[in-house]
């Protein structure tokens, strides 16, 4: 499973995706945007919001995260890399589609 994240000015969305080519979400959450929140506090509400859907963290097998919030950009990665072991992958300007 996919973790992808999206952080907004309000919400931070969190979706997660098996890894077939037309995946549909497994399961949508929402979080409140807390810039005050830290690494630690920011993994242990993901991990809390994987647990309500009845998610194991060990299916998750890669994070993708894009945000509006730039000063959480750094919190989020170091929370994603002590939950999963590996840096997540970044999305933002300058990506573009192969299309």
């Amino acid at each position: 499973m996919i973790l992808v994240i999206d952080i907004g000015n309000t919400c931070i969305t969190l979706g997660g995706f098996e890894t077939d080519e037309h995946s549909s979400p497994v399961f949508v959450s929402r979080l409140a945007t807390d810039l005050s929140g830290t690494a630690d506090e920011y993994a242990s509400r993901i991990l809390s919001a994987l647990a309500l859907h009845k998610i194991d963290a060990d299916r998750v097998c890669g994070t993708i995260f894009s945000s509006v919030v730039p000063p959480l950009n750094r919190v989020i990665k170091q929370a994603l890399y002590f939950l999963f072991g590996k840096p997540p992958l970044s999305v933002g300007p300058g990506i573009k589609s192969g299309i």
